[in-house]
């Protein structure tokens, strides 16, 4: 695989990285207070999956353990904020069949 088609998983993951944030920062302005929507959570989960095979393509085990390791405390918050249940099976399936 080219250099610049790798360069490309991490920039797509760093962009759903980055769309999560704007989105909780509009979330909270429009609140005016602190939010954390689900999807911040599961844009979250699709980003650190897709930043995880960018670590796999580079042959960096320090970005797979990473995104490993905060993986499961996307996971958590969304159980925490009840929204895991209600949660399509198809991404569940991939979320946790990913690993």
């Amino acid at each position: 695989m080219n250099d610049w088609m790798i360069y490309a998983v991490g920039f797509v993951a760093q962009f759903i990285f980055a769309s999560r944030i704007i989105l909780q920062w509009l979330k909270s302005e429009k609140a005016k207070q602190l939010e954390t929507p689900s999807a911040f959570w599961k844009l979250s989960l699709i980003a650190a999956i897709i930043f995880f095979i960018y670590g796999y393509l580079r042959k960096d085990f320090s970005i797979m353990l990473g995104q490993v390791i905060i993986y499961y405390v996307f996971i958590r918050n969304l159980q925490l904020q009840k929204e895991w249940k209600p949660t399509n099976i198809l991404f569940k399936i991939v979320v946790i069949g990913f690993p």
